[in-house]
């Protein structure tokens, strides 16, 4: 398996959306590492936890 990027957010995290800057609360995270994330514009989506970096 392959390993977790650096800067990985945790439940409760600001995140931001690697290579597209948006922004945004992580809400939870399942097993497979789906995440559902509550975006600052957009609504609450789902993408993988690999694809979320915490925000400075």
């Amino acid at each position: 398996m392959a390993k977790a990027p650096k800067s990985t957010p945790e439940t409760g995290d600001r995140v931001v959306l690697r290579g597209r800057g948006n922004t945004g609360t992580l809400s939870s995270v399942n097993a497979n590492l789906w995440a559902r994330v509550d975006w600052d514009d957009d609504g609450p989506k789902f993408c993988h936890l690999h694809e979320l970096a915490k925000a400075d």
